[in-house]
């Protein structure tokens, strides 16, 4: 028989975490285990069996290996990938569902790796999707893709796309690492479209030439705890107009939280059609020696957006941390705007926030100044200072926006602090 059965062993071998409604919960996967190693040698009988006898790459989306019953890949299944290099797309051709369980696409690791048949501890590496090889995750529905430990899935792709997760719902994909360095034409790290309930956390999208992440008639889109950036330089005369960290459109009910990101052109491009997005607990910066770039603008014709809800970011050096017309609505507070440029909020209700060494002022009934705020931004550490006014000093936002990138419950003193991180009472 084709895979490992597994009644209830997987339960003990493997949870997978995912997010709903923003909280962490395990994921209990039951059904077959199939391995899968490099492709361009013969393991056994490649059956999938066991490290012995896996799949030679990446099983085919179109082969019949994929689906639901014995044997096949498909609801409540899990797929263990060992470390090397794959030529070949990871493209499942089915994927879970609400009643048979999530299909799990997991890099293998010496502490979760299936079966021990054929184990070796060199396998326990990082997943090298390269060559023409990319992961397209089209049509499917409850599918985990984990890269298990930071990087641990690595695409480095020379077609157009690092990631493409296209009609599809109840996706969660992590540590991912997507390079677009082998690709300086039209290539995009991560494209999302006409998708709902997806979940992106703790990748590392970079050197795109053109945009970083393509985000298009979606809804209940999460981007958490990741790196975005920084940008790589197009070849001479490709799209050095598109130099969005997002281009933007018919999306709605988005977060992005939690994110470090340099880039020094535009960020979060809205352009139409854009319902509620939730941009908070990020730090924007640019990665030039001048402030340079915008965290979060609008398109210049000023289409309609929001409402966009900009809570506790950091704005590192920007030419503007929001750039919006006026047709676009939501808030901004408590954010800090470090030696920034430009304020034009346009339709956007702000205050509470911080402004240090900026090059315009800003009126708010609340707006809090002073000196540096952080402990030192110039390598990296946004946490605050004690005494700054930005401890303690901006409004409560409520439940969903209570906790910080690093877990801590706001308020820790009387009142919510500023900025991205919350600073520990201890």
């Amino acid at each position: 028989m084709i895979g490992l059965r597994v009644l209830v062993a997987v339960a003990a071998l493997l949870a997978i975490s995912a997010t709903v409604g923003g909280d962490e919960v395990a994921e209990v996967t039951e059904g077959e285990i199939f391995c899968v190693r490099p492709d361009g040698e013969t393991y056994g009988r490649g059956d999938g069996s066991d490290w012995a006898n896996a799949f030679s790459g990446f099983p085919a989306a179109d082969g019949q290996l994929w689906g639901a019953g014995p044997g096949r890949i498909g609801p409540g299944d899990t797929l263990f990938v060992a470390g090397g290099d794959y030529r070949s797309a990871l493209r499942p051709g089915t994927g879970g569902s609400a009643d048979g369980g999530r299909l799990t696409i997991r890099r293998a690791t010496a502490e979760a790796h299936g079966p021990e048949a054929g184990w070796q501890k060199a396998f326990d590496a990082p997943v090298r999707i390269v060559g023409a090889g990319y992961i397209h995750l089209q049509g499917l529905s409850h599918v985990t893709l984990d890269g298990a430990t930071d990087e641990g899935i690595y695409t480095a792709s020379d077609g157009g796309r690092g990631i493409v997760i296209h009609t599809c719902q109840e996706v969660t994909v992590e540590h991912v690492r997507v390079d677009g360095s082998v690709n300086r034409d039209n290539y995009r790290g991560l494209a999302i479209q006409s998708s709902k309930d997806i979940v992106v956390r703790k990748c590392w999208i970079s050197n795109t030439p053109n945009d970083n992440v393509l985000l298009m008639g979606s809804e209940r889109v999460i981007i958490e705890h990741s790196r975005l950036g920084p940008r790589i330089d197009p070849a001479p005369g490709k799209y050095r107009w598109h130099a969005d960290l997002f281009e933007a459109r018919g999306n709605k009910e988005i977060d992005v939280r939690f994110n470090r990101v340099e880039w020094a052109a535009d960020g979060i491009f809205l352009f139409e059609g854009n319902g509620l997005w939730r941009i908070y607990g990020n730090i924007f910066t640019s990665g030039t020696e001048e402030p340079a770039g915008k965290a979060t603008r609008t398109h210049s014709s000023n289409k309609p957006n929001g409402p966009v809800l900009i809570y506790n970011n950091v704005f590192y050096r920007l030419y503007a941390g929001i750039a919006y017309g006026s047709e676009t609505k939501g808030q901004a507070y408590n954010n800090v705007f470090y030696q920034c440029l430009h304020f034009p909020f346009g339709g956007v209700e702000h205050d509470w926030n911080y402004y240090y060494d900026c090059g315009e002022k800003v009126e708010e009934e609340h707006k809090l100044t002073g000196g540096d705020p952080f402990v030192n931004a110039a390598r990296g550490d946004f946490r605050l200072k004690a005494g700054t006014p930005a401890v303690d000093g901006g409004k409560a936002l409520g439940e969903q926006f209570d906790v910080d990138a690093e877990g801590t419950k706001r308020p820790q003193g009387e009142g919510w602090d500023v900025g991205a991180l919350e600073r520990s009472s201890e």
